[in-house]
């Protein structure tokens, strides 16, 4: 499945002015990673997603959000 179609994307955007960069890239198991960083009140913020082959999401982190 296709984050550029917005179907994932949706879930970080909130409708509140949210502006975001999205990077995917695939880690050492195989896994994809997405890597979402957004500035907010200029405060930055990352949030990382792992998702397995499945499609599930098996890891998440996030860095300065609020």
């Amino acid at each position: 499945f296709q984050a550029e179609d917005g179907i994932r994307d949706c879930l970080l955007s909130r409708g509140l002015g949210d502006v975001y960069k999205r990077q995917d890239m695939i880690n050492d198991t195989g896994n994809e990673v997405l890597i979402y960083k957004t500035k907010k009140y200029g405060v930055p913020c990352e949030r990382r997603f792992e998702v397995n082959a499945g499609g599930t999401i098996i890891a998440f982190s996030s860095s300065g959000c609020f």
